[in-house]
Formats: structure tokens, sequence, C-alpha cells
């Protein structure tokens, strides 16, 4: 049976016992759907008009967003999503999305889950609606998309949503400059999209996102401490760090998410020369710096949100 959950930011996630499973992250259900999808998808595409293909319509969170955001920016929406377990009208207004997100546009909420399966809906001038209620690896694909919303459960829970075959299907049926977005790019699945033909690209990381769905987004609380020890580093050896070599730094620490990580022991060994035994406290920090940057290289190798360029 589905059990409501509340999550971090105040909005209503659902968890699924059988699969010990939630549909969105623990952290925040509407803080990740707006990062992930809306700001970092639907935002990212250039086009004035979309065809959207989302896997997995669950709550209609992301569906909702994306309506809304339509009718902000003006851009025509053609927004097709599959689901083979839809969710009861009772939860659906149990989770509250629209008093939350946008009380006055709480109709178009319910709308979406009220609408009929397998036609053409326009719900506002600028969003179309098509809901298939199927089994996505089995569904064939009408026409080109150009944005599609990865939404799956995790690999762990529904291995068959992420094989090979699947991620060959969604990139033959996006368009030219089409992306796809989603929650995790583990190793295994960013070797599979790279084999279908995708450009991964990691996306900036909300640092509260430590383990979202059981599958980490990337970053931790711990890596955002080695920027502060390295900020401190840099800071307290400044005066005898040569220009070039603090600009160097400085940039290296104001790019985001995976570069800084990959970065930080080139970092340490900028500054590594200008510790001395007279300045015992900067010492201290450097040694805790690269210990911290091993130890971070080592065991935080896990999984980032991401879109995947055709």
């Amino acid at each position: 049976m589905i059990e409501l959950e509340q999550t971090a930011d105040g909005s209503y996630t659902l968890f699924v016992p059988e699969l010990n499973e939630h549909y969105h992250s623990v952290k925040g259900a509407l803080t990740e759907s707006e990062h992930i999808f809306i700001n970092m998808g639907m935002k990212h595409h250039p086009s004035s008009t979309l065809r959207i293909l989302e896997i997995g319509f669950g709550t209609g969170l992301n569906a909702f967003l994306t309506l809304l955001e339509a009718d902000n920016s003006k851009r025509q929406v053609h927004y097709t999503t599959i689901e083979r377990y839809p969710v009861s009208n009772d939860i659906v207004h149990q989770l509250a999305y629209p008093e939350q997100i946008c009380p006055e546009r709480s109709n178009d909420f319910y709308a979406l889950h009220n609408s009929a399966w397998n036609t053409d809906i326009s719900l506002t001038p600028y969003f179309t609606l098509h809901k298939v209620e199927g089994d996505f690896t089995n569904y064939k694909f009408q026409g080109a998309f150009d944005l599609i919303y990865f939404d799956a459960f995790a690999p762990e829970k529904q291995p068959e949503m992420w094989s090979q075959e699947l991620f060959n299907t969604l990139y033959a049926s996006l368009n030219s400059g089409g992306i796809l977005t989603t929650y995790c790019a583990k190793g295994v699945i960013r070797r599979m999209l790279q084999t279908a033909g995708f450009t991964v690209e990691r996306l900036p990381v909300l640092r509260r996102f430590r383990r979202p769905r059981d599958v980490r987004h990337g970053g931790s609380f711990r890596s955002a401490g080695i920027f502060r020890r390295c900020r401190a580093l840099e800071q307290s050896l400044g005066h005898r760090v040569r220009p070039r070599k603090r600009q160097c730094v400085r940039r290296v620490l104001q790019r985001g998410g995976d570069h800084k990580r990959r970065c930080l022991h080139h970092v340490a060994h900028i500054l590594k020369p200008y510790a001395c035994a007279s300045d015992p406290p900067a010492q201290r920090c450097e040694d805790r710096l690269l210990r911290r940057c091993a130890c971070d290289l080592r065991h935080n190798r896990h999984s980032k949100a991401g879109h995947l360029h055709r």
C-alpha cells in the first residue's frame, strides 16, 4: 500500500513499501523536480516550442511545474507522459501540491490527473497533455521529442527500465539537439547512455541532496567543508602567493559541481610551496585539506543528476 510522506522542503512524496522506494527525494520533492526537470531541463532547452516525453507520470508534479513554466514563459509545450500504475484520486488530493506551489492553479493540477488517456487534451493555451497508460518498455513512440524527463524508479528497483535497448530507443526518438534529463547518472547508466549516442554532462548539484531516492546526486556535506578549507588556506597564504597563482585558485573554486572535486588536489599543490614551518595553522590546514581531498576522491565517486545531449 502506498504511503504519504512529507519531505524536507515541506512538500509530500509517496513511499512504496514493496519496493522500499520513494517517488521523489526525501530531501525535497518539489525542490528536486524544479532543479532537475525544470531548471536544468525545460529552461535549458532553447526552443520556443517543445515536445516533451516524461517516463513516469507518477504524482503529476513534473507535469504541473512544466505547465506553470509553459504559461509563464509563453512557450508551446506538447507533453506526453507514460504511467503504468496511475495514482488514485484520493492520494492525489492528499499530496496537496497546488496549495504549496500555486493555489490559484489547483484546477489545472487536478485536470492533469482527470484528463482522458491516450488522447491530446489542451489544458491551457500553451500546454497540451497526452497521457499514455501502459508499460514504457513496450511503448511504440509516435513522432520525435525535444526533451525527455526520465523519472523512473531507481535502477536497483526497476532494472528493466534502465536497459541499453531502451536508451537506444530514446536516443532515436529525440530531435537533433534534444536533451534527456534524469536524477540518476550512475557509472553503469552513464556508460549505457554514451553507448546509445548521448553526450553526458554533469549538472550543478544542490548540496541539500545527499542521497535522493537512494541514488546519490553527487556532492555531499563533507565536500562543502573541503571547499571552505581550501578558501581558508588560500586566504592564509595569500600574501605569499603570486597573483597569477591566486587567480588560478579562485577560478577553480568558482567553478561548480564535479570540476571542483577533480581540481582539489591541484589547488592544494598550487598552494603547498607557500606553506612553511613558521605557519603551523596553515600547514595543518593544508594537511587536512590533502587528506580530505584524497578521502573525497576515493569514497565519493557517486552519481549525479545530469542532462544528456543528443
